[in-house]
């Protein structure tokens, strides 16, 4: 089977994320973060990079209090810079003050995290396949963020609806493959992508 080219597949993962009801977005964003807590990279977590969903993407926003009461800290990424703005991690508290960006996405204030201080980064995705090709939603502020981490950094952890989930997509040579992938119904630790 031929690689989905991956605007197709975004394409084809937002349309899937836009059809579920919020009602059964909710519980299955839900179910995800019951996954994450069950997680071996969060359960030893010293720092972990979350995400504010928008719009109907997975809701984690659950997480962060499971993982506070464990006495795991949450960073939450920032907008740097213009056009090829990556992203910077901030910690988080519920007290933590919060300004829109210009995507409208709440961000934290204060200073950011070092990426070797973070243990594992979670990354919202518009498509996901099974072999940790992640899509997400064409900027690519992820994939600068990340594009140096290798063995020894943060794990990497796709979050997507399974109705997200592709066969396969076509990675780019500066996509970041994801150490896994969780979704509602599983867990999956691809090899890696390609």
């Amino acid at each position: 089977m031929r690689p989905l080219d991956p605007a197709a597949a975004r394409t084809l993962g937002l349309q899937a994320r836009r059809a579920l009801r919020a009602g059964d977005r909710a519980e299955r964003s839900r179910r995800i973060v019951t996954r994450l807590l069950g997680l071996p990279e969060l359960a030893g977590a010293r720092r972990v990079a979350g995400y504010v969903a928008m719009a109907d993407e997975v809701d984690v926003w659950g997480l962060w209090a499971g993982l506070a009461g464990r006495g795991t800290s949450v960073v939450l990424p920032r907008l740097c810079g213009g056009a090829e703005a990556t992203l910077e991690f901030v910690d988080w508290s519920p007290s933590a003050p919060m300004a829109a960006n210009r995507f409208g996405i709440p961000e934290p204030a204060g200073p950011a995290t070092a990426l070797d201080e973070i243990d594992v980064v979670l990354l919202p995705c518009a498509a996901v396949d099974d072999h940790g090709t992640r899509v997400g939603m064409g900027k690519g502020y992820y994939d600068r963020t990340l594009a140096g981490v290798g063995a020894g950094g943060p794990a990497l952890v796709g979050v997507a609806f399974d109705d997200q989930r592709m066969a396969r997509i076509a990675a780019n040579p500066w996509d970041v493959p994801l150490g896994v992938v969780v979704t509602e119904d599983l867990v999956l630790r691809p090899s890696g992508a390609g």
